[in-house]
């Protein structure tokens, strides 16, 4: 079962649909993973799929390598504070409790507060 979530997340993380999300779900909620465990599996997983990722919407020119190598550039200082929370709150049971509030909140987000980005044809 782990193939096809890791495929299903493929997929979704390929279509720029945060694939991350489908399998720390996996991990955390149905294949007995803790959070901090997981959350170290899916940056794993995260590696190949973005290179691949980058080089076909790059070669369909849907890569904004100048604004993305901006984000990129000033998201380092979040990763490192971000990599000292993760240590520090995973010696807690409230990482399960942080993280599965943090999925809560996206779902709600996405449900109800995402606008459409069809584009009208002419």
């Amino acid at each position: 079962m782990n193939y096809i979530i890791g495929f299903l997340s493929g997929i979704a993380a390929s279509m720029g649909l945060g694939g991350g999300s489908v399998l720390l779900v996996w991990l955390t909620g149905f294949a007995g993973v803790a959070p901090s465990e997981a959350a170290g599996i899916n940056l794993l997983f995260f590696l190949p799929t973005a290179v691949l990722s980058v080089i076909l919407n790059a070669k369909n020119r849907l890569v904004d390598f100048k604004t993305g190598f901006l984000i990129a550039l000033s998201s380092l200082p979040g990763a490192i504070v971000g990599g000292l929370l993760a240590v520090w709150i995973g010696k807690s049971d409230a990482a399960t409790v942080i993280f599965a509030v943090f999925l809560f909140a996206i779902g709600i987000k996405e449900l109800f507060f995402t606008k459409s980005t069809k584009k009208q044809t002419e």
